[in-house]
């Protein structure tokens, strides 16, 4: 019987081997069986070379397994252990290479099986997968024997199939996401579901599976809204109508037919609205009412900014608050004329031709109150002192203004009636009065206006009524100067200086 044979593990990782990125195993369900498989797999070898050779009764030689400089760890010598297999170091590089090269293709193997593992592999091509799977388990055991030209072939084989498998999966997915669009646009809610379900099988993490599904489950609601919106359409109840597209639209923007009632409902609306509002702003401005009229013009033009209806509402109502503020003011003035306050007349007919210099009535009117009022004054100046009138230039005066004033067309009450006392006073004033004078026959007597009267005693002079001035002068006296308002028989005056100087 041969002596024992010690069987070394590799270092390489086998499709069966695989390790965490950490190094240790992870036990999920899935390692766990392929290490079982492995220890299978290592039995067997060992049945082989133990049990096998006593079970035929002869004798098997085998050589020790020679470890792949792969397995060497930094520093262990491999081109040594070359060497000792007895390899020229050309081949022992090219087996390394070739070592390496069945590595990488293992590697996209695994890469491949990770990937399909997270789509539910087992679900929709197991038999496929299990044939790739056949074909690593082949490299495997072409990598273990250091045949690894045949384990690259393997486990490329095994990594293209499940390539493909992912390829298909990924089609699968698609084409059920593209189902589960559609029956969600045909408010399909079963297809929908089912469609979604499918696609979770192929990746159930996806943005777009869990997206989906969600989405499906609100179609019912949103295909109630749409059926509600409808009918209070047909009802007339557009408010109504546009709130529930506006809900089903907040469940799934994404959904076809809801946006665009939404804009043509919502058009509507902002149409009939804007059209209320016009017609509630000429409405207000017929009836005058301007502050009104201003808000719902203003509140259309928020809806269509510088629409031309609005622009020519806005110039009506400027129109109409100009002639109803000239209107107004004209009124005003006329009131105030009317009650002979000129001073408020001429007020009112300012403003007037601020709004509008070209305004006839206006100037026409301010130039009436101005000559009025300048006539008042000149009436009541006269009735509070008649005196003046001793005056030629004012008597002229007087007499003119209270003539115009009672020539007036308007009714002036009371100014025609002050112009009717002013008449009278004047009348008075044209008749001469006698005016007695005293003196002490030294004082030389003058009366303004009127002349040089000399020195007497006793002197009678015939004036007019009114205020006059008289001074006497005399040698080595002070002068005498005293204002008289002669009146009809008054009594003497006497004038005559007393003080010397």
């Amino acid at each position: 019987m041969s002596e024992p044979i010690e069987i070394k593990p590799r270092a390489a990782s086998l499709s069966h081997q695989r390790n965490s990125t950490g190094g240790a195993s992870a036990l999920t369900p899935r390692n766990i069986a392929l290490a079982g498989a492995g220890l299978l797999l290592l039995a067997a070898v060992l049945w082989v070379f133990l049990y096998l050779p006593d079970s035929v009764g002869g004798s098997i030689e085998l050589s020790p397994i020679e470890r792949s400089p792969a397995d060497a760890q930094p520093g262990d010598g491999r081109a040594a252990s070359a060497e000792a297999n007895g390899l020229p170091p050309l081949q022992a590089a090219l087996r390394e290479k070739a070592r390496k090269q069945a590595e990488a293709a293992l590697r996209r193997y695994v890469d491949a099986q990770l990937a399909l593992e997270t789509m539910s592999v087992e679900r929709w091509g197991a038999d496929a997968f299990a044939d790739a799977r056949r074909l690593a388990t082949d490299g495997d055991e072409k990598f273990i024997s250091d045949q690894f030209d045949e384990a690259i072939s393997a486990y490329e084989a095994g990594a293209d199939a499940l390539e493909a498998l992912i390829d298909d999966g990924n089609r699968r997915l698609a084409d059920a996401l593209s189902a589960g669009e559609a029956a969600l646009q045909e408010r399909d809610v079963n297809s929908a579901k089912d469609a979604f379900a499918l696609a979770s099988q192929y990746d159930s993490t996806a943005q777009s599976v869990v997206s989906g599904q969600k989405r499906a489950e609100t179609l019912p609601e949103v295909i109630r809204l749409e059926t509600s919106a409808r009918q209070n359409e047909a009802r007339g109840r557009t408010s109504a109508a546009l709130a529930d597209y506006r809900a089903a639209a907040a469940l799934d923007p994404a959904l076809d037919g809801i946006t665009p009632q939404i804009e043509r409902l919502g058009g509507g609306l902002e149409e009939e609205r804007f059209r209320a509002l016009l017609s509630d702003g000429f409405a207000a401005l017929q009836a005058r009412r301007f502050e009104a009229a201003r808000k719902a013009f203003s509140a259309a033009d928020a809806l269509r900014k510088d629409d031309p209806a609005v622009i020519g509402a806005r110039q009506q109502l400027n129109e109409a608050t100009v002639l109803a503020d000239l209107s107004r003011l004209r009124a005003k003035a006329e009131q105030a004329m009317r009650e002979e306050r000129f001073s408020d007349a001429q007020q009112a007919y300012a403003e007037a031709l601020e709004i509008d210099a070209s305004m006839a009535f206006a100037r026409q009117g301010e130039d009436r109150a101005n000559q009025l009022a300048s006539d008042a004054h000149r009436i009541n100046t006269i009735l509070e002192d008649p005196a003046t009138l001793s005056d030629d230039a004012l008597m002229n005066e007087a007499r003119a203004v209270s003539e115009r004033i009672l020539e007036a067309s308007e009714p002036l009450p009371t100014l025609k009636a002050q112009a009717s006392d002013v008449a009278a006073i004047i009348t008075q004033f044209t008749q001469p009065v006698a005016l007695t004078l005293t003196s002490d026959a030294a004082t030389n007597i003058t009366i303004y206006k009127v002349g040089d009267l000399g020195q007497f005693k006793t002197r009678e002079v015939s004036l007019r009524p009114g205020r006059y001035t008289i001074v006497g002068v005399r040698s080595g006296c002070r002068d005498v100067r005293a204002e008289v308002v002669v009146l009809p028989d008054m009594d003497p005056v006497d004038i005559r200086c007393r003080e010397p100087i």
